[in-house]
């Protein structure tokens, strides 16, 4: 068996996004296309290849973190759907498959019945056919600092030849003050992330990693957890997909999908005065301390400012140098059901502490997501900074999730920790903000263990509904190299 390559030595072909959420390029475009001209849009992936917008983790040593200057404004990321390869003319090789999860795609009849989510009748787009239109092909991110660029003429050629474009998504600058990201709803966004062993090593997790100390092994996972062919945290060499006729580039053994990972992208609409009345409606009680977290950061798990609501000494306490077994296991500080406490539940799911770490390493993801804004001028045009805190401008979250298994973690996550109404020992409950579709149940219910018995909110409102989604496959350089080239 051939041995994985040292993922410090792939940086220049893995595409940057998978090292930095681009934070300083505090203007996106989500352009959603569809190939209608197959050899137009292969020359067009190579023209944009070439053109040295698509950024690899290689080429972002000089965004912040090793103490150069920022020089990157412009980046872009590509990847594509099944139904996408196939447009482009490609075929997997028959011992070499893509996962069924990204073949089915997420919009799919069957994904949903799986993932619990009903029928799509309000989703936009997905990554296959909706009554709405056609599938989405190709998924083109385009970052810049230049907040009133319009989008055509960010995308070489300005209007990508061979496509059309279904929809295009903008977001909007998510940061308060202190630039530190937030999400509609006004929290701090973007806290927790694991770290991937060997690949880029930053300031700020050196500054973690001061602060937290072993506990920010926590966050660390093996490569292939993200990175396709490399070693995940089973010791083993994560699935690497091939086309059909390609032959290995070199001794490595190399093969299409190496260095690549697979995306679940999902547009998530915020319904932000429903959450704001929510917080109206549960105010703390008077005799309350004024630290002390509200029913709203109960649900989330966090403080507005991100702070956790397990008690924990690290500076500034952001930092996430702390265990719920360890530090809260009823549940008293952070609720069971809390979003943030599903969606990594540290180290509570084992038979021990150490098992329980081992087992949430295994369904890990990495977030790339971002504030998705209104269509209307002064937000495109980037004069509503803090706009994000009205029902003018942010509307939701555009989620994108980097994982290596879309069935081990997307899946997973979303089936057993979000959509679970019996997660830690819960019962007829899922998760507060991300949970069961309105069509599913038009009621929630919520418990806030307190003594001397445990309170429960009932009837909570859904906070956020998905009006689109997909499974996406981000080739590494030399994939999309190798698509231009045919």
């Amino acid at each position: 068996m051939i041995p994985a390559p040292d993922v410090a030595t792939q940086a220049a072909d893995i595409q940057a996004i998978v090292g930095t959420g681009f934070a300083k390029l505090r203007k996106a475009h989500y352009v959603l296309m569809q190939v209608v001209d197959p050899v137009a849009a292969r020359a067009w992936i190579a023209r944009t290849v070439d053109s040295g917008l698509v950024k690899s983790v290689a080429d972002i040593g000089s965004l912040p973190g090793d103490g150069r200057p920022h020089s990157i404004t412009r980046a872009m990321m590509l990847a594509i759907s099944h139904a996408g390869l196939e447009a482009l003319g490609l075929s997997e090789h028959p011992a070499h498959p893509f996962p069924t999860a990204f073949k089915s795609g997420m919009a799919s009849p069957l994904r949903a019945q799986l993932l619990g989510e009903g029928n799509h009748d309000k989703w936009t787009w997905g990554d296959v056919p909706l009554s709405a239109g056609g599938g989405v092909h190709v998924l083109a991110a385009h970052f810049s600092d230049e907040l009133d660029a319009p989008v055509g003429e960010l995308l070489p050629d300005a209007i990508a030849p061979g496509f059309r474009v279904l929809h295009t998504i903008s977001s909007c600058p998510s940061y308060i003050d202190d630039e530190k990201a937030t999400e509609p709803f006004g929290f701090r966004d973007g806290i927790a992330n694991p770290v991937i062993a060997g690949l880029r090593k930053s300031a700020s997790d050196d500054a973690d990693r001061a602060k937290a100390g072993a506990l920010f092994d926590d966050r660390v996972v093996a490569p292939g957890e993200i990175l396709l062919g490399h070693v995940n945290e089973y010791g083993e060499r994560s699935n690497c997909p091939d086309l059909d006729g390609t032959q290995p580039r070199d001794a490595s053994g190399f093969r299409f999908g190496q260095n690549g990972s697979y995306l679940a992208v999902r547009q998530i609409y915020q319904h932000v005065a429903q959450f704001r009345k929510f917080e109206a409606d549960h105010p703390p009680a008077p005799e309350s301390d004024s630290d002390a977290p509200t029913a709203a950061e109960k649900l989330i798990g966090r403080k507005k400012s991100g702070e956790s609501l397990v008690a924990h000494p690290a500076e500034p306490p952001e930092i996430d140098a702390f265990r719920y077994r360890v530090n809260d296991l009823s549940g008293f500080q952070c609720p069971r059901g809390a979003h943030v406490r599903r969606a990594n539940p540290r180290d509570t799911l084992g038979v021990d502490v150490e098992s329980g770490v081992r087992s949430s390493k295994l369904h890990r993801l990495l977030r790339r997501g971002r504030v998705f804004a209104a269509q209307h001028k002064s937000c495109i045009g980037g004069t509503c900074a803090q706009a994000i805190h009205t029902d003018t401008c942010g509307k939701g979250l555009f989620f994108i999730a980097l994982n290596a298994d879309l069935d081990r973690q997307f899946e997973f996550v979303q089936r057993r920790w979000i959509g679970n109404p019996n997660f830690g020992d819960l019962s007829g409950e899922d998760d507060p903000i991300l949970g069961c579709s309105p069509a599913r149940s038009p009621t929630r219910a919520f418990s806030v263990p307190g003594l001397p018995c445990g309170q429960r909110e009932l009837d909570i409102e859904h906070f956020t509904e998905v009006h689109g989604g997909g499974y996406f496959f981000l080739p590494g350089l030399a994939a999309l190299r190798r698509i231009g080239s045919l």
